[in-house]
């Protein structure tokens, strides 16, 4: 149950930036967060990377995108925005 809640929440999120165009770093590092929630790493890390790139300044973005390249299992890649955050 918990799920299915949790995927219509990401959906509807996922709309909601679609419609607004998704233009700053937080929308896609929400995405990010929701993705991350639902162990799905790569489109997580592909957020994360997305709001890192609009905004380089944003640590949360950096941290995170170090994280979920640890999660995948890459500690390289996840050097430096683990440094930069």
């Amino acid at each position: 149950m918990m799920r299915f809640k949790t995927a219509a929440l990401t959906r509807g999120l996922v709309g909601t930036l679609a419609l607004t165009g998704c233009k700053n770093n937080v929308g896609y590092r929400e995405l990010g967060y929701e993705s991350y929630r639902q162990q799905d790493f790569v489109t997580a890390a592909e957020q994360f990377q997305t709001a890192v790139d609009k905004k380089p300044s944003d640590y949360r973005s950096q941290y995170y995108l170090g994280v979920t390249m640890l999660q995948l299992g890459k500690p390289i890649p996840a050097q430096t925005p683990l440094e930069q955050a």
